[in-house]
């Protein structure tokens, strides 16, 4: 019996020994499956900030990819009524050398009567100078009295002479001016606001345009030149103040 009890002492302690081997070996399974799982969590949050730092990204990169287009929308709208702007003002203009040109005309044909009604008097008042120095060849006794009167109509030749000078430079100007104002008027009707996107060089040295070489608008012919090509400012018929022009214009203006 004692033996037997040894035994069973003997096998209960073996069993024990398979059984705390057994609990080592799962808490060191459990251990690793800790870790695996620690390993597991961190993995997943790595990539869950990866994710997060890519929506982000994304995020802004779209909401600056919104805000360029409305930009954009909006220098095209503001672009747009410049253009309409533009376009009002040389119409006005053109209706305003028009209206010029028309009373100059008028005006031209006004001092040409004037002058054909003067040279009509000029006419018969040398007609009658000549009259009377007939008569002072043939009367001389009527001499004094037909000197007085001869000097008078020669006087009065005299000034009508000097108005006909007068008109004539006048006409002369005023051909002059209306010749201006033709020219004028062809120019603006043939005057054309160049697009941007249509002009890639300066239209005076022939410059490549680029992000440090900017367009400008001549005011005045509306064609597109390098800054330093229209550094010029000068009065146009349809500003009120200096506006840049090129060169070619500010010669043109100034002459």
């Amino acid at each position: 019996e004692v033996t037997n009890l040894k035994d069973a002492k003997q096998l209960l302690i073996q069993q024990k020994l398979e059984l705390q081997g057994k609990v080592d070996s799962l808490k060191a399974t459990l251990e690793q499956e800790k870790r695996n799982q620690q390993m597991l969590k961190e993995q997943v949050k790595k990539e869950e900030d990866e994710l997060k730092k890519e929506f982000t990204e994304k995020e802004a990169k779209l909401h600056s990819e919104i805000k360029e287009k409305e930009i954009g929308m909006k220098k095209h709208e503001e672009n747009e009524a410049k253009l309409t702007m533009q376009i009002t003002a040389l119409n006005e203009n053109l209706g305003t050398v028009k209206k010029e040109w028309q009373s100059s005309q008028r005006r031209v044909s006004e001092l040409e009567k004037q002058t054909d009604d003067l040279r009509g008097e000029i006419a018969v008042l040398e007609a009658t100078v000549q009259n009377h120095q007939d008569e002072r060849r043939a009367l001389l006794e009527r001499c004094l009295k037909g000197e007085g009167e001869i000097e008078k109509l020669q006087t009065k030749v005299l000034e009508l002479q000097r108005k006909l000078d007068n008109t004539t430079a006048a006409v002369q100007e005023l051909g002059r001016e209306n010749q201006s104002l033709q020219i004028k008027h062809t120019q603006a009707l043939n005057r054309k606001w160049a697009e941007d996107n249509e002009v890639q060089n300066c239209m005076a040295c022939g410059k490549g345009f680029s992000v440090t070489v900017r367009r400008h608008h001549c005011r005045q012919c509306g064609n597109i030149f390098c800054a330093e090509c229209s550094a010029k400012n000068a009065l146009t018929p349809s500003s009120k103040k200096p506006v840049r022009v090129c060169d070619a214009c500010f010669n043109d203006l100034q002459g």
